[in-house]
């Protein structure tokens, strides 16, 4: 894998997304028991090295970007610049 610096999509958090559902959190547990045993021992260490090279990649740094919407009501984009997070807040 390889982590890619720009940004290729953005998301709203509304506060009822699906994979935060109690059926959601089950599937990720029942798939992440199919995972190998070494992998659910290393589990962390991989997480680790994983943040660890998209933080030398640039990954973590905040840019300023133009992102244009379409609202309920309005026939065109609404434009807004804004420097998007990487940390998802409040969660």
């Amino acid at each position: 894998m390889k982590s890619i610096v720009e940004i290729k999509s953005i998301f709203t958090d509304t506060g009822d997304n699906m994979n935060i559902r109690e059926n959601a959190l089950r599937e990720k547990k029942e798939i992440a028991l199919l995972s190998p045993g070494w992998a659910r021992k290393l589990r962390y260490i991989i997480i680790f090295l994983y943040r660890v090279r998209r933080l030398f990649s640039g990954a973590y740094r905040s840019r300023l970007i133009k992102i244009g919407l379409y609202l309920e009501g309005v026939n065109d984009r609404v434009w807004y610049n804004n420097s998007p997070s990487f940390l998802w807040e409040g969660r």
